[in-house]
């Protein structure tokens, strides 16, 4: 049976603006070689940005603003790549999250690969409001979900993405992460369905030993762990830290926490289960010239660090993309 590649990549304002990562030429390519390099094959089959900006609107409606006006801009510069011909794609853009802007979720596709046979659609886990993702009394971001189809052999995989609420906002929030991911895990598009990816910027921490990592709310790492473990699905990728620190970060201690999480299920393989590091090869690089230890004031700089952590038009995120390739 065909490997579909995925990335999924929390790029929260890639397009928003002057401060966005396509308002930079550097960080823009640094992004695209990512996902397709300019020489060579593209390195995933399917590319998911999780927590795109968009301008305000009804939850369901078609998104529009910067993410999806950068969403279009990213297509064009995928195709541009494409050696066999235009052969990416992008699904619709639904507004799954509004208050004083709105959110969506971007879904890049290769055509030779998979096609999309039903959806977007937006999950609801309250029937009397469509769409509204409820989460102890408080409207969240809903989950987006897509039936892709396998190109040639006609297999169907359901792939739902959702952004969970920050736990870095207190107790609350924490706790509404993983009320909110359980709540998916008892949802009928993953229970009525035999073949499931669920991916995004899930704010549950997946890594393997909790005095190793920062510390969450709650209790920590546990809470998250036994969420993750219990949703009738594995966790394929998502045990290394892929959130990037900021102001104390060091180049020995720069990665936080496990926010961004894969799981599946109805697969019958997974493999190059992964962080993409965008940090590590540019301190490799720095310490050829200047080995040993990296200085802090250099190490947070534009031509370190600085290059992939967003800040004042600079980088790309706060988020490292993670990947992993899952055979059905």
């Amino acid at each position: 049976m065909p490997a579909v590649r995925i990335i999924s990549w929390n790029i929260f304002n890639f397009a928003a603006g002057k401060n966005g990562v396509l308002s930079r030429a550097d960080s823009t390519e640094r992004m695209l070689e990512v996902v397709h390099p300019a020489t060579g094959a593209a390195a995933c089959d399917i590319f998911v940005i999780i927590e795109p900006v968009t301008k305000k609107a009804k939850v369901g409606a078609i998104a529009t603003g910067g993410g999806p006006t950068g969403g279009t801009q990213i297509l064009g510069m995928l195709q541009s790549r494409a050696t066999g011909g235009a052969d990416w794609a992008v699904a619709d853009t639904l507004c799954i999250y509004s208050k004083t802007k709105g959110e969506t979720v971007l879904v890049f596709y290769r055509t030779p690969v998979v096609t999309i046979s039903a959806g977007p659609v937006l999950l609801s886990n309250v029937a009397a409001v469509m769409p509204n993702w409820r989460i102890l009394n408080v409207r969240e971001s809903c989950p987006f979900h897509i039936t892709f189809s396998l190109t040639g052999s006609g297999t169907t995989f359901e792939l739902i993405a959702q952004h969970a609420p920050s736990p870095s906002y207190g107790h609350a929030n924490n706790r509404k992460a993983n009320v909110g991911v359980q709540q998916v895990g008892v949802h009928a598009s993953v229970t009525g369905n035999t073949r499931v990816v669920y991916l995004g910027d899930l704010n549950l921490c997946g890594v393997p030993d909790p005095t190793l990592a920062p510390a969450c709310d709650l209790t920590g790492h546990d809470d998250d762990r036994t969420t993750l473990n219990n949703l009738g699905m594995t966790l394929v990728a998502g045990e290394d830290r892929s959130s990037l620190k900021k102001g104390a970060a060091q180049y020995t201690t720069y990665r936080e926490h496990a926010y961004d999480n894969i799981l599946a299920k109805g697969h019958t393989a997974v493999a190059n289960a992964a962080v993409i590091d965008l940090i590590a090869p540019l301190i490799t690089t720095y310490q050829l010239t200047k080995p040993g230890a990296i200085a802090a004031n250099v190490f947070a700089s534009k031509s370190l660090f600085y290059k992939v952590r967003i800040g004042k038009n600079r980088g790309i995120s706060d988020h490292l993309p993670i990947k992993v390739t899952v055979t059905f």
